[in-house]
This record gives structure tokens, sequence and C-alpha cells, in this order.
């Protein structure tokens, strides 16, 4: 478990470091010679922290990652050094970006920040993976070959944080796409157009995207359970954290005010049937649950790229401004354009492994 969301995190530091990936150069100076460089002259503390919390994480994976195979600090000087390397490389791979500055300041951040994590895993290490309430809830309620799907589960919930123009629904890339490749082509007459639809069709149609995405990923963490698990009880917190979540989101990266923007009439209504759905599916064969999560998500995928958006809801993120977030938001939008086809990828190829 540790080991996959060690793979996961490390995935997210790079490119949230590397964003947007676009316009490299060559400045003419090196890539190390930010390590030398004077104080900044403009930081702020939002930095500082944020830098120094983002490889918390880091830290505490890295030593769980570790255990049992070295002795408590030296897993916690390899972890040290070992995010502190990872943190040059990249602070010196953002010397050829325009667009990101390479900081000795972020690197120490980085740095510090993995080493309080480091510290703080080697002592928990002991609870979290020889004994305790979750290793033990971990044991009886999924299965062991399922560690992979649980980190996946968790990245749903993560790109949840993203504001959707279609309640829980990932995937969207054939927007992005037709907005890449329609300049070399006439315009698609083909395409749904927002404006045609009445209001009535467009409650169906985010009915039907909130019903696919949502029963899609539930139905995948009701595969990862073992048969005696409380499926009900599980899927019952599934289905708070998730509102949770959205709500969460919508606060934090939009405003307040906006909190209960994504729980439209018809996004409810689609969250209900989609728990309804897999709360039914609780009682099916193991095989039947991995098909039909393969179906939800894979019909939700559809569902999101064929629907026209809610031009109600995408009205209400008219004056959205990402400031400080806008790499945080970059990160979550490509997690929840690619967390549909991971998924489906880990359900075809996991199918012999768990059970």
């Amino acid at each position: 478990m540790a080991r996959w969301a060690l793979l996961a995190y490390v995935a997210v530091i790079v490119y949230a470091s590397l964003h947007p990936f676009q316009s490299w150069r060559n400045p003419g100076i090196d890539p190390w010679e930010f390590v030398l460089a004077p104080w900044p002259k403009y930081w702020t503390g939002f930095d500082l922290v944020t830098n120094w919390l983002a490889y918390v994480p880091l830290g505490a994976l890295m030593v769980w990652t570790f255990y049992p195979r070295y002795r408590p600090w030296w897993a916690v000087i390899l972890a040290f050094l070992g995010a502190a390397m990872l943190s040059a490389s990249l602070e010196g791979l953002q010397t050829y970006l325009p667009n990101r500055i390479s900081s000795n300041v972020d690197l120490g951040c980085n740095a510090l920040g993995a080493l309080c994590g480091a510290g703080l895993g080697q002592l928990t290490a002991r609870s979290f993976i020889d004994k305790g309430r979750l290793r033990e809830w971990r044991l009886r309620w999924f299965e062991h070959q399922g560690s992979a799907g649980l980190v996946l589960v968790a990245a749903w919930f993560a790109a949840q944080l993203h504001p959707q123009a279609l309640a829980f629904g990932t995937g969207e890339v054939l927007s992005p796409l037709l907005d890449v490749i329609e300049p070399w082509f006439d315009a698609m007459s083909w395409w749904p157009d927002p404006a045609v639809l009445s209001p009535e069709q467009h409650l169906i149609a985010e009915t039907i995207a909130s019903t696919t995405a949502f029963s899609g990923a539930a139905l995948l963490f009701l595969w990862l359970m073992r048969p005696l698990a409380p499926h009900l009880r599980l899927l019952g917190l599934f289905a708070l954290s998730a509102w949770l979540v959205k709500s969460v989101g919508a606060a934090t990266l939009l405003e307040p005010g906006l909190t209960w923007s994504w729980a439209t009439p018809a996004a409810s209504f689609g969250f209900a049937l989609g728990l309804a759905f897999a709360a039914a599916a609780s009682f099916t064969p193991h095989q039947v649950q991995r098909v039909l999560a393969i179906m939800g998500i894979g019909g939700g995928l559809v569902v999101v790229n064929l629907m026209p958006d809610n031009p109600y809801y995408l009205a209400s993120l008219a004056q959205w401004r990402q400031g400080a977030w806008i790499n945080f938001n970059g990160l979550l939008n490509v997690l929840a354009m690619a967390w549909p086809f991971i998924a489906l990828a880990y359900l075809f190829l996991a199918a012999r492994r768990v059970k």
C-alpha cells in the first residue's frame, strides 16, 4: 500500500513542479546555480508553507516503504536524502521553464518537510503497518492485492476537488481535443450545442452523467472488498466522503458562497441513484461487480464527453480566480481527465490478482 501510494505521490510532485510543461528553453546558466543564489527578493509565507507541506507526506511514505527493511533512523536519513535529491532535480529542471523559478528556499522547505514527514512516518510505522486498527480493518475488509485499487479510489476523491461542469464527471477529454484539432477541420455540426437544449434536457443529461460517474467509482470500491466486509456501511462512508470532498473543494478552490453550487437537483438525484445502484450491486457475485464497475466508469466516460456541459453551473464558475492555486488546479484537472482511463486499465489488468 505504501509503495503504490509513494509512486502516485511522486508523480504528483513531478507534475506540480514542472507544470505547465511548455516553452522549454536554455537560459545559458547551469541548472545547479540556484543552490548558491542569495535569498530571493520576492517570497510569501504561503509559498514557504506550501513547499514544506508538500513534502511531508513524501517523507512519511518513503519511511513506510522502507519499513521494516532498514533500521529506524536509517530509514529517516534515506527518506530525507531521497526527497532532497528529488526536489533538487526538479528545481534544476525548472531552470529551463520560463514560467518557473528555481529556488534554494523551495529546496530547503521541501527537504525540511520531508524530514518532518520522515520523522512522523517513523513514529507511526509500527502502528500503521505492524498493528493498529487501520491495519486490522485493511486486512479484514479489503483484498490483500487491492492496494493499488485503494490508492486509485483515493485519487478519485482528489479528482473530485476540481470543479467539474457535470458533477462527479471525470475523463472529459473530447472537448479539449476538439479545441486542438478543430482549426484543421470544418465546424463539428454533429457536436451537441448546449444552446439548443431545454432546461429539462440539461437536467436529464446531468442526472445521467452523475449517476454513471458516481456509481462507477463506488462499484470499483465495492469490488475491492472482501465478502465479509460491511459493504453497505462502507458504501455509505464512501458516499458521505464524496459529498464532503465536493463541497470542501468548491468552498476552497472557488469561494465559500459556492460550497453547494455543485449539488444541483439533477446532480443530487444522480448521486442518489448511483448510490442506490451500487448498494443493490453489493449483493451480486464478485465478478458481476467488476463488470458493473467497468460499465459504470465506461458509461460515465462516454456520457461526460458526449453530453453538453450545464451552462447554469458554468455561469457560476465565470468569476473563478485561481490565483495561488493555479498549479494545484492544473494537477487536479489532469487527474480528473486521466482517472477513468487508469481505472478501466486497472479493472482489466487486476482481475486475476484481486480475489
